[in-house]
C-alpha cells in the first residue's frame, strides 16, 4: 500500500485482489478532487469496462477535455479494467500518452480499477503494466498473505477506536476473516460496535458479542428503524433473534443502535464545525464506507429526533438490565418507539 494522496494526478491505476482497499483508495481520490457533493453529480462518471464499446473510446479525448462545472476537475472511473478488449486497452494507453505530453489540456482525472496483478493477469500484460507505470500513479492493494499482516491491520483498526485485543481473541477474528480484508474490517466493526465502552477485547467477547449474524443485518435494521419502517425492522430483528441466544441478540442490537446514533450525532456535530465527512470519520475512527452509510441514513433525522432516540435506548437498557423486561420484548419496544415518532 502507498501513503495518503498528497497531490492530484491526471490518472491512477489501482490494481490488486483487495477490493475493499481499492474502493477505499478510489473514494479518497474522488473526495479530494470533488469535495463539494453538490457538484459531484455533474463531474463524475463510473463505468464498468465490460460494457464499453470502441465508439466510447473514439470520443474519450473530447469527453475528458470537457470543462468541469464548478469544480477543478472531472472524474472518470473505469472499473474492471481487465474486462477491456485489447484494442480498447491500446486506445486507452494512447490517450494516457497524450495526457502526459500536455496535462494542462485535460480537465479530468482518470481512475482505473483492475483485479489483475502486476505480474500479468488475464488481459494485463507486463508490457501494458510497464506502459501504465509511466503515465499513472500506481496503487497496489493486495490481501495480506500472512497472519502477521492481518493481525497488524486488525490491531491498527481497533486502536483507531481506542481498543486493544488479546492474542487469542485476535486469532479467532483473523480465522473468521479467511484472509479477506473486507471480512476483517467487517469483524472489527462488529467488535467496536458491540463492545461499547469496553476497551480491552478478550476471547469471551469475540465468542459472545460477535455472532454469526452478518454485520449488514444490523445496518439494515438501523436503516429500517430510521426510515420508520416498523414491519421491515421487526422482520430483520426476528431473523437476528432466531440465530442468536436471546440475551446476545438483545445486547448486540442495543449496542449497534446506540453506536450508530452516537456516530450520527458526532459526524453531524463535526460537519457543522466545518470538517468534511471523511475528516470526521478519521477523527472518530470510522471507515469512509461506514461514515457514508451513517450520514445517508441520518439525513431524515433532526437533532431532536436523535436526542429522543438516545432517551428511548437508555430507558430500554435500564428496563432490561434491571430485569423489568425480557430480551425480546425490550427490543420490540425499542423498535416500536423509535419508528413511532
Amino acid at each position: 500500500m502507498v501513503g495518503k494522496i498528497i497531490k492530484i494526478k491526471s490518472a491512477y491505476f489501482i490494481a490488486g485482489d483487495d477490493s475493499f482497499s481499492k474502493e477505499k483508495r478510489a473514494a479518497e481520490i474522488i473526495d479530494k478532487i470533488l469535495p463539494d457533493k453538490s457538484a459531484r453529480d455533474l463531474n463524475f462518471e463510473s463505468i464498468n469496462c465490460a460494457d464499453l464499446t470502441a465508439d466510447y473510446f473514439l470520443n474519450l479525448d473530447e469527453k475528458l477535455k470537457t470543462a468541469p462545472f464548478l469544480a477543478e476537475k472531472r472524474v472518470l472511473v473505469l472499473k474492471n479494467y481487465e474486462e477491456l478488449y485489447i484494442e480498447n486497452s491500446n486506445r486507452l494507453a494512447a490517450y494516457l500518452q497524450e495526457v502526459f505530453k500536455d496535462p494542462a489540456k485535460y480537465d479530468a482525472c482518470l481512475i482505473l480499477l483492475t483485479k489483475d496483478t502486476v505480474s500479468g493477469g488475464k488481459d494485463l500484460s507486463k508490457k501494458q503494466y510497464s506502459e501504465f507505470s509511466r503515465f499513472c500513479e500506481i496503487i497496489l492493494c493486495f490481501n495480506p498473505s500472512d497472519e502477521a499482516s492481518l493481525k497488524s491491520r486488525l490491531l491498527a483498526r481497533l486502536s483507531a477506536s481506542g481498543k486493544t485485543i488479546s492474542d487469542e481473541a485476535a486469532a479467532v477474528v483473523i480465522d473468521r476473516a479467511n484472509g479477506e480484508v473486507r471480512e476483517l474490517e467487517s469483524e472489527a466493526e462488529k467488535l467496536i460496535t458491540f463492545a461499547g465502552k469496553k476497551q480491552r477485547i478478550e476471547i469471551q467477547d469475540v465468542k459472545y458479542l460477535v455472532s454469526d449474524t452478518d454485520v449488514n443485518e444490523f445496518w439494515d435494521l438501523s436503516t429500517a428503524i430510521i426510515s420508520k419502517n416498523f414491519s421491515a425492522a421487526m422482520k430483520i430483528f426476528y431473523n437476528i433473534f432466531d440465530h442468536n441466544r436471546p440475551e446476545t441478540a438483545c445486547l448486540v442490537v442495543m449496542g449497534a443502535l446506540n453506536h450508530n446514533y452516537l456516530n450520527l450525532w458526532n459526524i453531524r456535530r463535526l460537519e457543522k464545525s466545518g470538517m468534511s465527512r471523511d475528516a470526521a470519520c478519521g477523527k472518530l475512527g470510522l471507515s469512509p464506507y461506514i461514515g457514508k452509510r451513517i450520514s445517508e441514513d441520518g439525513k431524515i433525522l433532526t437533532e431532536n429526533d436523535i436526542k429522543k432516540a438516545f432517551t428511548i435506548l437508555a430507558k430500554a437498557d435500564i428496563s432490561y438490565k434491571t430485569g423489568r423486561m425480557l430480551a425480546q420484548p425490550a427490543i420490540e419496544r425499542i423498535i416500536y418507539n423509535l419508528t413511532a415518532f
